[in-house]
C-alpha cells in the first residue's frame, strides 16, 4: 500500500492563474525512510509531561526501503517574483537603527532581501512623521473623532514605543533620514513598501510622509493602506469598513500623486487564516462599548464586506492586491500548557498544511483573481501571551526550518506578488564586547546574524535569479508512495504530512530542485542524477532545538557520480538544494 499512488493536490491549485501544462517524462527516486507512527498522542499539560510529549511527534521506529517517485507527467509552472524574499522591521530601541552602516550589507548582501516594510507593522498606525515618533497623547483621531482613551489598548503600546525611542542614543529610530540613508545604500537593491497610518492621521499626513521620502530620494514601490485594521482593537480609529474603504480612497490618490507608479494593498482579514490575534489585549477590546458598528464580529465579516464596497467605488478607487499576515499557531497552550519546541514546531507545520492553499483560494474568490495577493507579514506565531510571545522556539534552528518551508509554499502561488518575513529584528542581534566594554559611538557595536536568519539567505541565490531578466520557474514534484506523518495533537488537528517535499527552480543559469525534510527521519535517495552542487541546511552542535546552525555548500566531483546514485543522504530536519546545469530538466526528465 506504501507504493500507491497518492493524490497529486499540490501540482493544482485554483489560485494559480496564467499557469502552463507540460507532458513530460517521471524523475524516480529511491528512498530509505523509518515509518512513522500512525499518529501523536493526544497532549498532556505540564513541564513534567514535556519529554514524552516530544517523544509522542518523534519516530523511534525502525526503517526500511521504500520507492518514491517524482511524478511530473503534467506540471504547473509558475513565476516566481523578486519580492517574494521581502522582511518586516521595526527599530524602536537598542543600538542597532536603519543608519547603521552594517545593515544594508547583512539585508542585502548577505540575506538577499528584496523588500523592506517601512515604518513596520502595528506602529505605522500611529506613526506622526511630524515629531518622527507615535502618536499617544492626542487621541482625537482622523476628522476630530474623539477616542476614548481608556479604550484604547493600542495606547499603552505606544506610549512605551516612545519612551525607548526618548531613550536611544539616535534620539529616534523613526527618522526618515536614517531610512533614507539605509535605502541609499542598498543601490537600488531594495524596494520599499510603505504602510500608511490612516486611524490617528488624515491624508494630509500620508502627503508629508511622501514629500519627506522624496526629499530622501526613496521611490515606494508598494503602499499598504494601514495595518490589521480589521482587528476590533481599532475599531475606535476606524469604526466600520465603509469608513476604512473611504480612507483608501482618499490616501491612495496622495500617494499616487507623488508616486504614479507605486501599486496600493487594501488590508484583508486573517479570520479564514486563524481565529487567533496578533495584537495583545484584543480580546478584551472585544467587548468594549467602543467597539465599532461591526462588534465582535468586525474581524469575521470584513472581507465580504470590503469586497462589495470597493467593487461599488471600482470607478473612482482601483487597488491592486490584498493583504493578509500569515503565522502559524503553536495550538493550544495559554494555562494548558507551555508547548516545547517540537510541539511549537509540529503544530505550526499543520496549520500551514491545513489552512495555507484553502485561504489563498478563499482571497482570490472573495477579492477576484485580478487582484494580487501581499503577505506583508509571515513566519513563526504565538502571540497569545507575553510568555509565547518570548518562547525561545522563535529564534531556533527549527523556526528558520518552518519558515523556509513556508517560502517554499508561498512560491506556489502566482497569485503572490510580495511576501515579508517577520522579521528582521529575529534574524539580526548585537555582538557580545569583550569585557563588557561600553562605546559612545552608537554605530561601533558589531551586529551579528542569529540561526533565524539562514531561513531567508539560504534562498538567496533564488531571490537574486528571480530580479534578472529572466523569469524564475518553479514547478511543484508530487512525491508518489512517500511515508506520511500524522499529527493529533494541536489547534489544528489531526493533521496528516508528507514526510518529503521536492521542488524543481529553473532559470538560464541553473536548475535547482530543493528537498524538505521536515521531520526527524534520515533519508537516502538512490539513483539521482549527480548534481554539479549541493547546498545543505542542518543543525549546528546544540541540534535543532538549539541557535547555531550551518548552511554547507559543497561542489561535487566526477568521481562521485557512483555514490551519490547508490545513497544521496538528506539528514533529519534538513534543507538540501541539488544544482544542475540550466535545462537540465527542460524536459522534466533525468
Amino acid at each position: 500500500c506504501l507504493l500507491k499512488k497518492l493524490v497529486r493536490a499540490n501540482s493544482r491549485n485554483k489560485a494559480n492563474t496564467n499557469t502552463h501544462t507540460h507532458t513530460n517524462k517521471r524523475v524516480f527516486l529511491i528512498v530509505d525512510m523509518s515509518l512513522f507512527a500512525a499518529c501523536c498522542s493526544e497532549i498532556r499539560s505540564g513541564k513534567q509531561q514535556q519529554h514524552q510529549r516530544d517523544e509522542d511527534i518523534l519516530d523511534t521506529s525502525n526503517g526500511e526501503n521504500i520507492r518514491v517517485m517524482l511524478e511530473t507527467t503534467t506540471v504547473t509552472k509558475v513565476d516566481v517574483p523578486r519580492a517574494l524574499f521581502g522582511m518586516n522591521a521595526q527599530f524602536f530601541s537598542g543600538q542597532i537603527d536603519y543608519a547603521h552602516p552594517k545593515l544594508p550589507g547583512i539585508s542585502v548582501d548577505e540575506l538577499g532581501c528584496s523588500v523592506i516594510r517601512w515604518p513596520g507593522g502595528t506602529n505605522a498606525n500611529a506613526y506622526n512623521v511630524f515629531e518622527e515618533k507615535l502618536d499617544d497623547e492626542k487621541m482625537t483621531g482622523v476628522d476630530g473623532k474623539e477616542i476614548d482613551v481608556e479604550e484604547c489598548a493600542q495606547k499603552r503600546k505606544y506610549k512605551a514605543t516612545n519612551e525607548n525611542i526618548a531613550r536611544s542614543k539616535t534620539s529616534g529610530k523613526y527618522k526618515v533620514k536614517d531610512f533614507g540613508i539605509f535605502y541609499e545604500r542598498c543601490k537600488g537593491r531594495m524596494r520599499v513598501s510603505l504602510v500608511l497610518n490612516v486611524c490617528t492621521r488624515d491624508e494630509t499626513h500620508t502627503r508629508a510622509v511622501c514629500e519627506r521620502l522624496k526629499q530622501e530620494n526613496v521611490d515606494v514601490a508598494f503602499c499598504e493602506i494601514g495595518n490589521e485594521v480589521y482587528f476590533p482593537a481599532y475599531a475606535p480609529y476606524i469604526d466600520t469598513v465603509e469608513e476604512y474603504a473611504e480612507r483608501c480612497d482618499k490616501h491612495s490618490k496622495m500617494v499616487k500623486f507623488f508616486y504614479p507608479k507605486c501599486k496600493i494593498g487594501v488590508v484583508a482579514s486573517s479570520a479564514f487564516w486563524s481565529n487567533e490575534s496578533f495584537l495583545d489585549d484584543d480580546n478584551a477590546v472585544k467587548n468594549n462599548k467602543n467597539k465599532g458598528a461591526e462588534g465582535a464580529g468586525r474581524k469575521a465579516t470584513w472581507n465580504a464586506k470590503l469586497a462589495k464596497i470597493l467593487a461599488r467605488k471600482s470607478e473612482t478607487f482601483s487597488y491592486d492586491a490584498v493583504i493578509i499576515h500569515m503565522y502559524g499557531s503553536p495550538g493550544r497552550h495559554g494555562s494548558q500548557f507551555f508547548p516545547t519546541e517540537l510541539e511549537f514546531y509540529a503544530h505550526s507545520l499543520s496549520h500551514l498544511e491545513l489552512q495555507f492553499a484553502k485561504t489563498m483560494q478563499n482571497l482570490v474568490d472573495t477579492f477576484g483573481n485580478d487582484k494580487k495577493v501581499w503577505v506583508t507579514e509571515f513566519g513563526v506565531g504565538g502571540f497569545d501571551s507575553q510568555e509565547i510571545r518570548k518562547h525561545p522556539f522563535k529564534k531556533s534552528y527549527l523556526a528558520a526550518l518552518l519558515v523556509m518551508e513556508f517560502l517554499r509554499r508561498l512560491s506556489a502561488f502566482e497569485c503572490v506578488e510580495m511576501a515579508n518575513m517577520h522579521s528582521l529584528n529575529q534574524m539580526i542581534d548585537l555582538e557580545k564586547r569583550k569585557g563588557n566594554a561600553k562605546s559612545g559611538e552608537y554605530h561601533d557595536v558589531g551586529i551579528k546574524r542569529t540561526v533565524f536568519s539562514h531561513a531567508l539567505s539560504f534562498f538567496k541565490d533564488l531571490s537574486e535569479t528571480s530580479s534578472s531578466a529572466c523569469a524564475l520557474k518553479r514547478s511543484e514534484l508530487s512525491i508518489i508512495g512517500a511515508s506520511r506523518k500524522t499529527i493529533s495533537s494541536g489547534k489544528y488537528a489531526p493533521c496528516t504530512h508528507n514526510h518529503t517535499h521536492a521542488t524543481l527552480f529553473e532559470s538560464d543559469k541553473s536548475d535547482v530542485i530543493l528537498i524538505m525534510n521536515l521531520f526527524d527521519t534520515e533519508q537516502k535517495i538512490r539513483d539521482l542524477k549527480k548534481p554539479t552542487s549541493t547546498e545543505t541546511f542542518s543543525a549546528g552542535k546544540d541540534g535543532v532545538h538549539g541557535d547555531s546552525a550551518k548552511i554547507i555548500k559543497r561542489d561535487i566531483k566526477d568521481e562521485e557520480r557512483v555514490s551519490i546514485e547508490q545513497s544521496f543522504v538528506v539528514a533529519p530536519f534538513s534543507a538540501v538544494k541539488l544544482y544542475y546545469a540550466p535545462g537540465t530538466f527542460a524536459d522534466h526528465s533525468q
